[in-house]
């Protein structure tokens, strides 16, 4: 059996070899849209960038997908890439702004000379997971059932659950992304935070945890019904929504 690193790999080049027309998207479910800067500091936060000759999104997917902590990733100029946690200095902009061909693969849009294109990377993710766990062709971007069980602070020692918070690149409660896991559960964040002594942790889109010293006030919400990577029958926040627990002893 093929590892499932491999698998999911091997997923992800069965879809993209889909023909495409001129100017369109590979990943156009995990298209959030596109954006120029306020100033000269950037679109994405806390980023690293990739420049190549031969970009395309895919490349750019693989790239910031192989450090394991990025919520995003971005094309400008035909051949730049970057990865961030979330969003920095931005303006939403027309579509025409990011109509330049990839380098790579001229069939494909990587942004415009100032402006970004931009993408989820948890939408690939949760796509290549539902893929290998159930051989589905679509994005997870439905609600799932209401079976689920909410997160049980009783199950979590020295830690009370706060709340269902917005966490995207407009807005977010906790700070610190330590990354993704396919066994999450809110135990498994907990003891990443804990021992880190973080006062808070929380967890997002199914696989993703957070840690920080305190909680930013954003706009609480009803959508963290995302199951858990390392266990489907409980809550890890939403897709856009983080699950917000105190640690109560550190």
């Amino acid at each position: 059996m093929l590892p499932k690193a491999c698998l999911l790999f091997a997923l992800l080049a069965a879809v993209v070899e889909v023909p495409l027309i001129a100017g369109s998207r590979t990943f156009e479910e995990a298209y959030e849209g596109c954006f120029e800067p306020w100033y000269g500091d950037g679109v994405l936060k806390f980023r690293k960038r990739k420049i190549d000759r031969f970009m395309s999104p895919k490349k750019c997917y693989y790239f910031c997908e192989s450090f394991k902590v990025y919520s995003y990733f971005g094309l400008k100029n035909g051949l730049d890439c970057y990865c961030g946690h979330r969003m920095h200095s931005y303006a939403r902009a027309s579509s025409d702004k990011c109509q330049l061909p990839c380098s790579g693969y001229p069939k494909e849009l990587c942004g415009g000379e100032a402006s970004m294109d931009v993408y989820q990377l948890d939408r690939i993710r949760s796509y290549l997971y539902d893929s290998n766990e159930k051989s589905s062709l679509e994005f997870a971007t439905t609600t799932p059932k209401p079976t689920l069980r909410p997160p049980n602070p009783n199950q979590l020692e020295n830690s009370r659950h706060v709340g269902c918070f917005k966490q995207n690149f407009w807005e977010y409660a906790l700070s610190t992304n330590f990354g993704f896991y396919y066994n999450l559960t809110p135990l498994v964040c907990y003891n990443l935070c804990y021992k880190r002594r973080f006062g808070f942790f929380g967890v997002s889109s199914g696989n993703k945890c957070f840690c920080d010293v305190r909680l930013y006030r954003t706009q609480m919400s009803r959508s963290c019904n995302v199951p858990c990577y390392g266990n489907a029958n409980i809550h890890c926040g939403g897709y856009n929504e983080v699950d917000v627990y105190a640690i109560e002893k550190i």
